[in-house]
């Protein structure tokens, strides 16, 4: 608001001369801070979750006392180290449309929307730019939040087939959703036969939404036959 240039004007008339005497000094003044950064999103639910295959969206903004100079938004996976990223602003060099430039507000701008989200939009993201302050250092400012994509679980078993009596039986249970599931159940015939609370030994992650428990009969009898179902449960969005 206060950022510009000044200028101060003099004036006089000597003593027996007509002629008014003027002198001009001006000063370009520019109103310096530490890049600040906001990161916001469209989600209704406080616990940074969305629906699968429902639209978001998530705002990066930089402002500084001057234009930042760089403002990059990235996601880190859930279970993953390695960031990708999204959008990078990087003035002289990188400077893609995407990211709104205003010079009356000296802000930068990217909105991030996604129309039908997927487990590929979940993980961390990191919203961080960068300006200079004063002549002598430069300043950064960094803002995350993580986000999580949450589906009904989804049930799958191993196909059996015929087993010998006197052979192995092993049953695999494979549930999916996330958050992940938290109650897997084996039933044989309608009732429980095995059941894992997550986790358990028996289970495997397989990722950060799938697990996959195992139901082992070392020697087969008469009794073990019958029809098998997997069943799990988990809380889309509460």
């Amino acid at each position: 608001l206060f950022s510009g240039q000044y200028q101060c004007d003099g004036y006089n008339k000597l003593p027996n001369q007509d002629v008014v005497q003027t002198n001009s000094a001006s000063v370009s003044l520019v109103l310096v801070k530490d890049v600040e950064v906001t990161l916001t999103d469209t989600l209704s639910s406080n616990l940074n979750e969305v629906y699968f295959g429902t639209s978001f969206a998530i705002t990066c903004v930089a402002d500084g006392g001057r234009i930042p100079f760089y403002l990059k938004l990235d996601r880190t996976p859930h279970g993953s180290s390695t960031a990708s990223e999204i959008v990078l602003y990087n003035k002289p060099g990188k400077t893609p449309t995407s990211v709104a430039v205003n010079e009356e507000t000296n802000t930068l701008t990217y909105v991030h929307s996604v129309t039908s989200s997927g487990y590929n939009d979940d993980g961390t993201y990191k919203c961080l730019s960068k300006n200079k302050a004063d002549s002598e250092a430069e300043k950064e400012n960094v803002k995350a939040t993580d986000f999580i994509v949450v589906k009904n679980v989804k049930s799958s078993i191993s196909n059996l087939g015929n087993v010998s009596k006197g052979s192995q039986l092993t049953i695999s249970c494979t549930a999916e959703g996330n958050r992940p599931p938290h109650n897997i159940v084996l039933e044989k015939d309608g009732s429980p036969e095995m059941s894992w609370s997550n986790p358990a030994s028996q289970c495997t992650v397989l990722n950060f939404y799938r697990f996959e428990c195992v139901y082992d009969v070392p020697k087969t009898d008469y009794s073990n036959g019958g029809t098998y179902n997997c069943v799990s449960k988990n809380k889309a969005l509460e």
